[in-house]
């Protein structure tokens, strides 16, 4: 779901666009700036360009509301963790767990594609090759 539609849209969905300012963007997306940067970013690009829309449309529209409700949240203070991927000479030794996974006696080779009403024990069929 878009960030506007969780976010902003319940606590300012039915106020006018004219009277969005940065006091209202900072109070709206002010819960989730420091715990969900991402998010809140987004959120704040995407109603800039709201308000950039309705100003094309000749409404009376604040456009630099988001970067002054930006300044008075101020930096986030989110730190991005990084998740390390697998060393790649250990990457065949970790297919090979995750197939025998749950079973003692073959590797799960099944996959979940219909194939004419059915499901298909091999994606893509032979035939398509």
């Amino acid at each position: 779901m878009s960030p506007l539609s969780v976010h902003a849209t319940p606590k300012i969905g039915s106020m006018p666009i004219e009277e969005v300012d940065q006091h209202v963007l900072k109070k709206t997306l002010g819960p989730i700036w420091h715990e969900k940067a991402h998010t809140a970013r987004k959120a704040m690009n995407r109603m800039n360009l709201t308000l950039k829309h309705a100003a094309a449309l000749g409404l009376d529209v604040n456009l630099q509301a988001v970067m002054k409700a930006q300044a008075l949240l101020g930096k986030s203070r989110h730190e991005t963790k990084h998740i390390p991927s697998i060393p790649y000479a250990e990457t065949p030794a970790f297919y090979r767990w995750l197939s025998y996974r749950g079973s003692s006696t073959k590797p799960r080779t099944e996959t979940c594609q219909p194939s004419k009403g059915r499901w298909s024990k091999t994606w893509p069929p032979a035939s398509t090759w």
